[in-house]
């Protein structure tokens, strides 16, 4: 009898094998199909392998029908699935519960049970699918969660009416336009990907009813951080503005030349008349800068709603004294008139402290340096000598060799053609004397 295509036989039973074309291996977990075909007898061996090889071809053709190698959703395309369809179903579960809510004989927990029911249902049918039933384990599950026998046997009653009236496949319509919306082109394989992953959010959109019942949101505190925030940063503009605006006599010190300079600063039309900006108010200290007082209320804001503790909180207002500081040396008040010339020397000094070191005791000596004092050592550091600073810049000049590109005298044959030619000579030493043609 002749040999069984794709077939061999492994003891006493024929197995069917196929090796799966290249193109798809990358979205399969292994590179062959191993088949099992049960029986010993060569005639019904010949028969299933056939069967097998008819419906592989066909399944081959239709995988490799799309020549894109893109025709496969990635991970952030089925992501982007799941989170429109969890939005689309959660907004549609609160409208069901705000209207539930409205009855005067409402009970939310028939209707917590009601939304837990249907998320067994959405979970069974993403992972099973149209073989999707209720056993023994997975009514075990239901019960740990608090369902009855009746909301069990009511699971079991939906997924059968599902199944049987084909409402257990989403509507290729719906399923093509969360796929436009991905940019991912309607394949069968993406059909399927789809409508998994749209069940798996409407099974979780279900399962959350602490949202719709208990008014457990977790997005209520990310908005109360934002609103409060927006209304710390208000607060902060409306105490920091005055203070800018209101009139005053000048600095009682002469400020230098640099800062007259920030002061006096003219308009960008060529016919106006210069503008001069009054001088801020009077600045004692680093505490008075409007950058700290912005600083303080923010920190007091962060403080009264527990999101900042006391180490944060001293981190924070020692960066805020720190760029008043900052300010300070550059005879500066607010912080619109920085310039990128006052970051100059500072950059400049940190560089070069970085490169040279600070000379500091230990590594925790130095961790943290005052740009400060960094300035004040600016003068010493640019002292050091240059140890390069005698050498001229002179041509290259290359030996001749290197020039013409040839192969280096100094070096010497390799091993193999000394070999080679030891060989060679050997062998004409063996070879027999020609005949003399003296008598």
């Amino acid at each position: 009898m002749p040999a069984i295509a794709h077939a061999y036989r492994r003891g006493a039973t024929y197995t069917w094998r196929r090796r799966i074309p290249r193109s798809l291996c990358r979205f399969c977990k292994g590179d062959a199909l191993i088949v099992s075909l049960g029986t010993c007898d060569p005639r019904r061996a010949r028969f299933l392998a056939g069967q097998l090889t008819a419906y592989s071809d066909e399944l081959f053709h239709r995988a490799m029908a799309d020549a894109d190698p893109e025709i496969v959703m990635t991970r952030r395309q089925l992501d982007g699935v799941f989170r429109e369809s969890l939005l689309v179903h959660l907004d549609k579960l609160d409208r069901v519960a705000a209207a539930e809510r409205a009855d005067p004989d409402f009970d939310p927990d028939d209707s917590r049970r009601c939304d837990r029911r249907m998320g067994w249902v959405f979970r069974l049918l993403a992972g099973r699918g149209a073989a999707a039933k209720v056993d023994a384990g997975t009514a075990a599950k239901m019960a740990e969660q608090g369902l009855s026998p009746e909301d069990i046997a009511e699971v079991v009653a939906t997924l059968a009416a599902m199944i049987t009236q084909g409402a257990h496949r989403m509507p290729r319509q719906r399923l093509e336009t969360l796929l436009t919306h991905q940019n991912a082109p309607p394949t069968s394989v993406n059909l399927a990907l789809a409508q998994t992953e749209t069940l798996r959010a409407m099974a979780a959109a279900a399962f959350a009813t602490e949202r719709r019942y208990d008014g457990d949101r977790v997005e209520d505190s990310a908005k109360l951080d934002a609103i409060m925030l927006r209304e710390v940063d208000a607060r902060a503009a409306a105490i920091v503005e005055p203070a800018r605006s209101a009139p005053s006599p000048p600095l009682p010190q002469t400020p230098p030349p640099e800062t007259r300079r920030t002061y006096e600063m003219a308009d960008s039309t060529p016919d106006g008349p210069s503008v001069v900006r009054s001088a801020p108010p009077p600045i004692t200290g680093p505490a008075h800068y409007p950058i700290v007082v912005l600083g303080e209320a923010m920190i007091a804001a962060r403080g009264r709603d527990e999101n900042w503790d006391a180490k944060t909180q001293n981190q924070a207002r020692q960066i805020y004294t720190l760029f008043a500081k900052l300010l300070l040396e550059r005879g500066l008040v607010v912080v619109e008139d920085l310039r990128q010339r006052h970051f100059a020397d500072l950059v400049g000094t940190e560089i070069r402290a970085d490169i040279l070191g600070h000379g500091g005791k230990g590594e925790t000596d130095e961790r943290y340096c005052d740009p400060i004092a960094l300035r004040s050592t600016l003068d010493d550091l640019i002292k050091i000598p240059t140890v390069t600073a005698h050498l001229e810049a002179k041509p290259i000049q290359l030996l001749g060799w290197v020039s013409e590109k040839k192969p280096s005298p100094y070096t010497r044959r390799a091993k193999s053609n000394v070999r080679a030619s030891r060989v060679d000579a050997r062998a004409k030493e063996r070879l027999p004397k020609p005949p003399s043609n003296r008598r």
